[in-house]
């Protein structure tokens, strides 16, 4: 099985805690972690204790819905954010069918941004976003208003 390396964010809602809680033991080297591209921590799952591992996989459920389910799960806004991200990476992925070069993304961003600078998004968010969706499907393009609503549901 692939390795989930988590954000700050998705560990704090894991161990129930802060995220500055989560950037003080960073810092303090209490957990293990890595730097992707030398600014975005990310934190391995399997260096969580299983009681938070068991709460991420229980925070994931929601990604099982269908994708009528999600839609009503979120507000106007989040439905708007969510509608950007699709666009994003369904014009991404129609692109990435007709390009195949090394500079693929960074040439899709350029005539993207231009057309669509509302969204204003950087290689590494359409990244993040295209393998979430290819993953997850909407739910992980989603998948920050559906953490958060499961947090409020279970608090």
């Amino acid at each position: 099985m692939k390795d989930v390396w988590l954000t700050i964010k998705e560990v704090a809602l894991c161990l129930n805690v802060s995220v500055w809680c989560i950037y003080k033991r960073v810092h303090l080297e209490q957990i293990e972690y890595k730097y992707i591209n030398n600014k975005n921590i990310r934190v391995p799952l399997k260096s969580l204790p299983k009681e938070a591992q068991d709460r991420y996989w229980k925070i994931k459920q929601p990604f099982h819905l269908m994708e009528s389910e999600i839609y009503k799960l979120l507000t106007v806004p989040q439905l708007e954010e969510v509608m950007k991200k699709l666009l994003a990476v369904t014009m991404y992925r129609t692109y990435l069918a007709m390009h195949a070069s090394p500079n693929c993304c960074s040439d899709f961003l350029k005539g993207f941004n231009e057309q669509y600078s509302y969204i204003n998004v950087d290689e590494l968010k359409l990244k993040a976003w295209f393998d979430k969706f290819n993953t997850f499907g909407v739910a992980g393009l989603a998948e920050e208003f559906l953490l958060y609503a499961e947090r409020a549901d279970s608090a």
